[in-house]
């Protein structure tokens, strides 16, 4: 689990481990705001700069950066 990633640099990378996980393991990005959602795909988020971009399977998307996420982690067995 990573905490509080204020510093965009390990945001990213912190991001990026997660994502090139081999096999993928879902994950989830939890918000400063309390909102999170699970990452269920490494292609589901692309990084560009200091913006991340998540595309959820209904097709809508969601920016967020290294200053809204309060921490990335693997989500929880049996969790949706």
């Amino acid at each position: 689990m990573i905490n509080y990633l204020n510093d965009c640099t390990e945001f990213e990378r912190a991001l990026k481990a997660f994502m090139s996980r081999s096999p993928f393991v879902p994950f989830c990005v939890e918000l400063v705001s309390g909102h999170s959602f699970t990452v269920i795909h490494p292609e589901a988020v692309t990084i560009r700069g200091e913006t991340a971009i998540f595309m959820r399977p209904d097709g809508k998307h969601k920016l967020f950066d290294g200053h809204s996420v309060s921490q990335i982690f693997d989500r929880e067995e049996g969790e949706s």
